[in-house]
Formats: C-alpha cells, structure tokens, sequence
C-alpha cells in the first residue's frame, strides 16, 4: 500500500531518478507471491486502477511504465475482489480521452493534447480489454459487452492521435499503419464472432453497434484492402441465426452502410470486382 500510495503522490514529479525508483518499487509488487496477492487484490487493483488514472499520460511512449502498469493490472484482475477495480480505472481513462476530443462541446477550453493516448498505451489497454471480453479471467464473461464498448472506442483513439502526430515522426506513423491493420483484423473478427452471432438479442444488437463503430472510425485506404476484403466475406458467410430477429435487422443495417461506405472505394480496383459481386449476391 505504500509503494501505491508514493506512486500516486509523486509520479507527477519530472524527476527522472525518482520515477525510476518508483517504478523499480513497483516491480517488487509484481514480484510477490501469487497467494499474497490473492488476498490484497481489492487494494491492489484499487491503487493501480488510480495510477493508471492519475498518470496514464505521463507515461508517453515509455514502454517500460506500460508495462509495469500492465502487469499491475492483469495481475489484480486474476482475482474478483481486484476485477472490478481495475476495469473501473481502464473504463475512466477512456472516458477522460472520450470528454476532451475535439469535436465535443465538453472540449471547449480544455488542451486535448494534454489527455493523449500513447500508441503503447492503446495497446496496452485495448491488451487489458480483449482479456475481459474473452472472460480470461476466471472465465468471466460479467465484462464483456462493457468491455466490447470500449475496446471500440480505443481503436479509434489509435487513429485519431495517429493522424495529429503524422508529421512530427515518420517512424511512429509506419508503427500505427501496422497497430492499425493488427487492431482491425482482431477486433471485428472477435466483435463479430463472439457478439453479432450470439444468441442473446441484446450482446448481438451492442455487437452491431460496435462494429459499425469500428467501420465508421476507419479510413478506407488505411487498412489494406485485402482486410476489408476477408471482412466482408465473413459478414457475407456468417450471417445471425434466423431465430435472432433483432440481430438480423442489425445484419442488414450493417451490410447497408458497408455498401456505402466501401464499395465506391473498393471497386476502383478492377481485381475487387469478383469479390465484391459474390459479396453482394450473397
């Protein structure tokens, strides 16, 4: 309690000596007996869930803080006294990037450069996420319509400052096209499979939404068009059980704003035009 605690007071502190104590302090934590951390779970995921809050951009592109944190995280998640903590804390990051995005009448007066997300922390985050979507742990599955929710969310907060810091580096703007491409090929297909196919008219109609949120987030020409071309062809071979009316409308609206937001793009290519037909009679 505190090591968290000193994390919390002084990590602020542009220090860089003081911040790698504090995180060579952190480490022992990790270090612990799994027994031990089982009974603190609660306190540990309380004080990382308000580390990763109170720090989380300051951390930048420091892979070795990520990864701490990370590791703090998941190991307070193994427990469910700690789960809820921990998602609590992923989910307020999110929101506080969410409320300063400009575009939002929120935003207004506040520097939203000042609550970036760091390409290492997407994946760090969006990492944490696909765990609770999955139920990986302890198999639970409490967290995963939340959990979709967000992940949604990173995705384009991936794009969003990977675009405002294209010019400064071509270096991190080649890493992003591949977080990029990796993210999209993970999180629809899992979106897919594991929400708009579910039996259960409400996770399948909040896997639709995601998912349009995904496509709509996304710029055509920033994912190769073989991608877009393999998700088309799962959305056209897989469609929803019959049984489940209300992810059958979803489907259809789906398949529509998929006709209108990538076929004028796709069919430029005359190789696409095969595809694109079987898609469209399917």
């Amino acid at each position: 309690v505190a090591i968290l605690r000193s994390q919390i007071h002084f990590y602020d502190i542009e220090n860089c000596r003081l911040r790698e104590e504090l995180n060579r302090s952190l480490r022992l934590i990790t270090q612990l007996p799994s027994d031990y951390l089982h009974e603190v779970s609660d306190r540990l995921g309380c004080g990382s869930a308000i580390i990763l809050r109170g720090c989380f951009f300051l951390f930048d592109e420091r892979a070795e803080d990520w990864s701490i944190i990370k590791r703090l995280l998941d190991l307070a998640a193994q427990d469910s006294s700690g789960r809820g903590f921990v998602f609590d804390g992923i989910a307020s990051v999110i929101d506080s990037i969410d409320y300063t995005l400009p575009g939002t009448e929120e935003c207004i007066g506040i520097d939203s450069n000042e609550l970036q997300l760091s390409q290492c922390g997407v994946e760090v985050i969006a990492s944490l996420l696909l765990r609770y979507r999955d139920g990986s742990y302890e198999g639970d599955l409490s967290f995963r319509v939340p959990a979709m929710s967000y992940i949604t969310k990173v995705y384009s907060y991936s794009q969003h400052f990977g675009t405002s810091n294209e010019v400064s580096s071509e270096l991190p703007a080649k890493n992003e096209t591949a977080l990029q491409e990796y993210e999209f090929h993970t999180m629809v297909t899992a979106i897919y499979k594991d929400a708009c196919l579910s039996p259960e008219d409400s996770i399948a109609k909040r896997g639709f939404e995601s998912l349009q949120g995904i496509v709509l987030s996304t710029k055509v020409e920033s994912i190769p068009v073989g991608k877009w071309l393999d998700f088309l062809d799962m959305v056209a071979s897989n469609s929803p059980s019959i049984s489940v009316q209300a992810a059958r409308i979803s489907s259809l609206g789906l398949i529509g704003r998929l006709f209108l937001t990538l076929m004028p793009e796709l069919s430029n290519e005359k190789d696409n035009w095969s595809q694109l037909e079987d898609f469209t009679i399917s």
